[in-house]
């Protein structure tokens, strides 16, 4: 059986690099790039439970993790592993395995051993589900300043006018959704700082300090760090990441200086009601702001924000400005539910559970 390590974080706050800082120590084994929300992906496919019913789910839950190998030379090798794995599996007459279980298997196949310790970027928010589901399992949290994460998001989207609808179709405006990621981010991080399997890490000391960062996860996971654990990289070649939206292969862990120059006023008056995140971080407070259309626009178009790169294509310009409508009024409603979210957990829950007092009807 294999022992995990899951790398969790909101996306885009350094979950590939630390998960690249692991790769190729010669006593831990590195799933490649991301195993995008694997928990979440068990629940959604079986009926919000943690057992993986292999007939119904199990195919689904393999492609996703064939489709981080499919460029690789050994794809081949790695895909008829797994394959005959879990066809014996079958053959023996099991049809459900819990979460941990399937996911040892993945593991024992993927890198040819009985036993051993994996890590695995999940790059997913969740904490708790994990700590549950996985007996024993530790987590590297990844945190980050939520105005530079927010604004390095919306630059992996939209960075570049010309190819920046992926993931931003008609219909699911992605960058909405990351206000309620990081929230729920620095929610976990709050209520597990404490916990003795959970390391919570904010991506600048990453960047800054990489070496005393690699050597203080190395002693969380028990094991001292080897040389080629103070550079990222990818089982064992060139490390491939994104900065500013561009993919970059490189060898190095680069200090960004702190942007939000695509942010509109709105979004940083919602990220700064993210009160959780004033416990890591030392945040400037921002006024009330309403949404505009017209400043929406003319950051899609590429006017407004640092590193942006903009078109003078004709057709490619009536593209953004049509598809821009149904993003405005998806980001006005996805922040509409999370301020009301938000306003839900403090005004309501929080009351009852932080104050007893108001529950005492001798007073």
């Amino acid at each position: 059986m294999y022992n995990f390590v899951f790398i969790t974080g909101a996306g885009r706050c350094g979950t590939n690099v630390i998960s690249g800082l692991i790769d190729e120590h010669s006593k831990i084994d590195v799933v490649a790039n991301e195993y995008n929300n694997f928990f979440g992906m068990v629940l959604n496919a079986n009926g919000f439970g943690s057992n993986v019913d292999l007939e119904h789910s199990g195919a689904y839950l393999l492609g996703s993790l064939l489709d981080i190998y499919k460029n690789d030379d050994d794809y081949p090798h790695i895909k008829s592993r797994l394959e005959i794995r879990f066809k014996e599996i079958c053959k023996s007459g099991i049809n459900h395995l819990s979460a941990n279980v399937f996911l040892s298997h993945i593991c024992e196949a993927l890198f040819e051993k009985a036993e051993g310790t994996a890590v695995i970027n999940v790059c997913d928010e969740n904490i708790g589900g994990l700590l549950e589901a996985f007996p024993g399992c530790r987590i590297i949290h990844m945190i980050r300043n939520p105005l530079t994460q927010l604004n390095s998001r919306y630059l992996f989207r939209f960075g570049d006018v010309d190819c920046s609808f992926t993931g931003n179709y008609p219909g699911y405006w992605e960058f909405g959704k990351a206000f309620r990621k990081n929230f729920n981010s620095f929610r976990q991080a709050s209520i597990f700082k404490n916990h003795y399997r959970v390391q919570i890490l904010r991506m600048e000391d990453l960047q800054n300090n990489t070496r005393e960062i690699v050597n203080r996860v190395f002693a969380f996971l028990g094991e001292d760090p080897e040389s080629v654990n103070y550079s990222p990289s990818r089982r064992g070649q060139t490390f491939l990441g994104t900065r500013y939206g561009r993919n970059l292969s490189t060898d190095k862990v680069f200090a960004d200086n702190e942007d939000w120059s695509c942010l509109s006023p709105n979004d940083l008056y919602v990220c700064g009601k993210i009160k959780d995140a004033h416990r890591f971080y030392d945040l400037p407070e921002f006024t009330y702001a309403k949404n505009s259309y017209f400043y929406f626009l003319r950051r899609q178009l590429g006017f407004i924000g640092n590193k942006r790169t903009r078109t003078n294509n004709p057709v490619r310009i009536f593209k953004v400005v049509v598809v821009s409508i149904g993003q405005y009024l998806q980001d006005l409603c996805e922040k509409h539910y999370f301020e009301k979210y938000m306003q839900s957990l403090e005004n309501n829950m929080d009351s009852i559970f932080r104050s007893p007092s108001s529950l005492d009807t001798d007073k």
